[in-house]
């Protein structure tokens, strides 16, 4: 699909089971629309500095969190500070910047 966030409704869980990732497009995308999520505990997502409990080292974690939600004992909060952030790292103006810095000091 073009769009597969078109599809998804409001409080929909986004859910992340990689084993390993590269950039993390679709966590990054699930923030971005404003969705909540859960996503394997590996490197490549601590990196991003979510808070521990959106993070799940296995199935059995994965499925405790999922049943906590849905009863609404431990909502899924991400922060709007660590979404800004970590959005503000993709904006356009900020990359140019940073390339700018880096091209820069080659010269």
């Amino acid at each position: 699909k073009k769009n597969p966030w078109e599809f998804l409704m409001k409080g929909d869980l986004v859910i992340v089971p990689s084993r390993s990732e590269g950039d993390g497009l679709v966590v990054l995308e699930a923030i971005q629309n404003g969705f909540p999520l859960l996503m394997s505990d590996i490197k490549d997502f601590r990196r991003f500095g979510f808070q521990p409990d959106l993070l799940c080292a296995n199935v059995q974690e994965f499925t405790a969190r999922i049943k906590a939600v849905s009863v609404d004992e431990r909502p899924i909060y991400i922060s709007e500070n660590i979404t800004r952030q970590i959005l503000q790292t993709r904006n356009k103006t900020f990359i140019t910047q940073e390339w700018e810095r880096f091209l820069k000091k080659l010269m």
